[in-house]
């Protein structure tokens, strides 16, 4: 088998050799340009760092820069340059610009610069069908490449110059709103210098100390003398004798006095400080706090003197002094608490300047940070303009352009001879294989056996290039040896104790003549054993045992069923001398299946009688109705299954088919064999079988 394998395997690849180098031949001769490429992924980018930019600016620029040689690769791939590029050259190639795109390929031609991170040479070849268009196109694609490079870069410029436009303007409006807070901040608590006014909040606050301090002490002494005062009054009588007489009120003057003080006091104050100094108001206070005592004095200018009797001129000064004292200590006291309030005030003016300065601290804090990011995105403005002016740096095209050579890159002939060849031969394998698995035949009777669950009982090699009827013929002789397998047959039907007027039906599958051929093989090696045979040709497709017997204008079986004739007065004598044959006949059509069916039971009762074994060879069962008009008046069925022509698929139909038409014993017969690999095949035993 495996030689059909090869046969066709060798002839399919020779047609896809041919097929290989037709094609290779009418296919137009292709012509390759290269050119090299520095390709970088700083590009448009080589003036400044990403550390010159704010994050928010260098992914912007980054979005349309190039990332890397692989990703500058795919794009020196893309349709769209390529496109482009094509246009440049002919804008009459470009119906067919997906056959010259199918061509374009684009190689990393060395390994990336360790100079420059980010750096690769890409070399870009283009296929056309001359030298010159491919050079053309291929000095095109650089132009494109840097085109779009320009074009992205400038496009990423420009976002950027935008982005920062709307920063600065956002930036410049936050600054001035931190400058005006500051400002009206300074104002509300009119502090020009934070280290100035702390020291004169702080001097001030020593000053009302003092001041209160010495207020104290004195109210403390006017207290003391005040209580002196009383007890020498009380002690003292109120009239003297005396003539009658008026005196000036003595708290006027006092007063007086006290207010000539403030008032020099005050000048002093205001020779050092301006009228809103704390020292100031405090002297303002009590000099107005005299001036109403003065008024309030000025309102009785007398005393009463004394008449007939006088007062006592020393109660009465003790009693003057003691409202003096008293005077006094309200004066004191008044100041006393005016300190009080305004050391309390001063105190929580203290204690309010570090919020004060907290807060201006984070006024100017804030007016830094956003003039810092204001002249910060000026200076990256100022840079993508002159940037944008001078425009992106293109890739570096290595040598003087692209270059062509005048030899063809393409077809190669032998490679395409070569894949057809090796195309053709996996066709015709794959063909051959798939061929003989839609069409599955059975090649051993172990495997006939295994598949089909019946005993086969005999094989039949292949007959070498001698036909059937030659065979049978060889099989006529006196001196004829039949195949050993069916000697063995032979010998298991006697084993096993045949009896007188058994019959054994030969029928086939399909075409295949050769249940006529392992019927005469069976008869003839029952014939040798000593046993009396009668030998039918019931096969009225082939009659190969038949003409095989040259008995072909004998009478046969077929007159039998025809005439009504007794099929044992028809009987031929053969060569083997226990071996009776009973031809086809003069009339093959009137066989059992166009006879009465008591005719087929009387035929074979009367082969019966006159042998010991009947051995009828019929047309095969699914071809003519003749087996299933035999079968079930036979003791057993042999079927005999071609290993060259039968597939495995018919041997359940035609076991079917003998099944229902009342076989009792089915059993198979494999023909056509292989010469190895079946039980009593031998080379010689097949040569006497042809």
């Amino acid at each position: 088998m495996y030689k059909v394998h090869v046969r066709r395997t060798v002839v399919l690849a020779v047609v896809g050799l041919a097929a290989g180098l037709i094609i290779a031949f009418v296919s137009p001769n292709v012509y390759e340009g290269t050119v090299e490429m520095l390709l970088g992924s700083n590009m448009g980018n080589d003036r400044a760092t990403s550390e010159d930019y704010d994050p928010e600016v260098q992914s912007i620029l980054n979005r349309n820069n190039p990332q890397g040689v692989q990703t500058e690769r795919q794009l020196l791939s893309s349709e769209t340059v390529f496109y482009s590029a094509l246009n440049k050259v002919d804008p009459k190639l470009l119906p067919d610009w997906q056959r010259f795109y199918k061509m374009y390929d684009v190689v990393t031609a060395r390994t990336p610069n360790p100079n420059e991170q980010g750096a690769g040479v890409a070399q870009v070849k283009v296929r056309a069908y001359s030298p010159r268009q491919a050079q053309l196109i291929a000095n095109a694609v650089t132009e494109a490449y840097n085109e779009i490079r320009r074009k992205a870069a400038s496009e990423s410029v420009n976002d950027a110059i935008n982005y920062l436009k709307t920063q600065i303007d956002a930036t410049q409006q936050q600054l001035t709103a931190s400058e005006d807070a500051y400002q009206a901040y300074k104002e509300k608590i009119r502090m020009a210098s934070m280290d100035r006014a702390l020291v004169d909040e702080t001097d001030f606050q020593h000053n009302i100390r003092s001041s209160l301090e010495s207020a104290r002490s004195d109210y403390d002494g006017v207290d003391s003398s005040i209580q002196e005062m009383m007890a020498l009054i009380a002690q003292m009588p109120d009239e003297i004798p005396d003539s009658s007489s008026s005196v000036r009120n003595p708290l006027i003057d006092q007063i007086q006095a006290d207010v000539a003080k403030l008032e020099t006091e005050r000048a002093n104050l205001l020779a050092q400080y301006t009228e809103k100094n704390p020292k100031v108001i405090q002297n303002t206070e009590a000099l107005n706090d005299a001036r109403k005592r003065l008024e309030a004095a000025k309102q009785d200018p007398t005393a009463p003197g004394y008449d007939t009797t006088r007062t006592n001129p020393k109660k009465t000064e003790l009693e003057n002094n003691l409202a003096n004292a008293k005077a006094k200590r309200a004066e004191l006291q008044g100041r006393i608490d005016a300190l009080q309030a305004a050391l309390d005030q001063q105190d929580q003016v203290l204690a309010d300047t570090p919020a004060k300065e907290v807060k201006i601290n984070q006024l100017q804090r804030d007016r830094s940070i956003f003039d810092l990011k204001y002249r910060r995105l000026k200076a990256q403005l100022e840079e993508l303009q002159n940037r944008k002016e001078t425009g992106p740096r293109a890739a570096v095209v290595m040598g003087e352009g692209a270059r062509a050579e005048d030899e063809p890159v393409a077809p190669d002939k032998i490679k395409f001879a070569f894949i057809g060849f090796l195309a053709g031969a996996s066709i015709g394998l794959v063909f051959s294989f798939a061929l003989e698995s839609l069409r599955p035949r059975v090649y051993t009777s172990s495997q006939l056996a295994d598949l089909t669950g019946l005993p086969v009982v005999a094989s039949l090699p292949g007959a070498l290039g001698v036909s059937r009827s030659k065979a049978i013929e060889s099989l006529s002789n006196a001196n004829a040896a039949p195949m050993e397998s069916f000697r063995n047959m032979a010998y298991t039907y006697l084993a096993a104790g045949a009896s007188a007027g058994q019959s054994v039906l030969f029928t086939g599958i399909g075409s295949a003549g050769s249940s006529s051929i392992s019927a005469a093989q069976f008869a003839v090696a029952l014939a040798q054993a000593g046993i009396k045979v009668v030998l039918v040709d019931a096969e009225r497709t082939r009659q190969v045992v038949t003409n095989g017997f040259r008995a072909n204008d004998k009478r046969g079986i077929s007159n039998a069923f025809h005439e009504g004739s007794d099929p044992t007065e028809l009987l031929i004598d053969t060569k083997h001398e226990h071996l009776k044959l009973l031809p086809i006949g003069t009339v093959p059509d009137a066989l059992a299946s166009h006879a009465d069916f008591s005719k087929v039971e009387a035929i074979v009762a009367a082969l019966r009688a006159h042998a010991q074994m009947v051995v009828i060879a019929v047309s095969p069962a699914d071809v003519l109705a003749d087996a299933a008009a035999f079968a079930s008046r036979v003791d057993e069925v042999c079927l005999s299954v071609s290993a060259k022509t039968n597939e495995y698929s018919s041997v359940p139909m035609a076991y079917e088919i003998l099944h229902k038409a009342g076989a009792k014993s089915i059993k198979l017969v494999l023909t056509d064999s292989g010469k190895d690999g079946e039980p009593f095949s031998t080379p010689s035993s097949i040569q006497r079988a042809g």
